[in-house]
């Protein structure tokens, strides 16, 4: 599966400061109050070191998994939301300009074409939201605190769909 991934091309997603396996690991083992006390508990330094080691081997799969997600979540809703925005003004400024014919379009065609028009937005709308959620839930996953920029992405999908309910269609 592993070359089928590659096959499907970049999965590095969008760099997060502070996103590395390291560092997560090592919050994760410093809030884990189960691991202290068992590393506190022992007296020789090489036991504490494997104690660690094996704590590290057992979740470094999990939290690459997660960081993977998180990045690439990231990047397909940020790149998603753009084009969003882009579309919902185009409806917009269609659905308010009037025809340059003086016969114009017929009524009937433009409301069922903005109608079609917003059906495919809300849909992608709720197909990014649904992504941004797993990203959310990736980095509650591996106790991650996400930079602004990033939560910011979800205060833009919020407005983004806001300006969606103003459609006039």
């Amino acid at each position: 599966m592993q070359s089928l991934l590659n096959q499907l091309g970049d999965t590095s997603g969008i760099p997060i400061p502070g996103l590395n396996t390291d560092a997560v690991i090592e919050n994760l083992a410093s809030k884990n109050t189960q691991l202290q006390s068992l590393i506190n508990e022992t007296e020789d330094p090489a036991q504490k070191k494997a104690i660690k080691d094996r704590y590290v081997s057992e979740i470094k799969s999990y939290v690459q998994e997660q960081i993977t997600v998180i990045k690439m979540t990231y990047k397909d809703v940020k790149e998603g939301v753009i084009n969003v925005i882009d579309s919902v003004s185009v409806i917009i400024a269609a659905a308010l300009i009037p025809p340059a014919l003086p016969a114009g379009p017929n009524p009937a065609y433009v409301i069922l074409d903005g109608k079609q028009k917003l059906a495919i937005l809300t849909n992608s709308l709720a197909a990014l939201l649904n992504s941004y959620r797993q990203l959310l839930q990736a980095a509650i996953n591996i106790q991650f605190e996400l930079p602004d920029a990033v939560l910011d992405l979800g205060n833009t999908l919020s407005r983004a769909q806001g300006a969606l309910n103003t459609i006039p269609v």
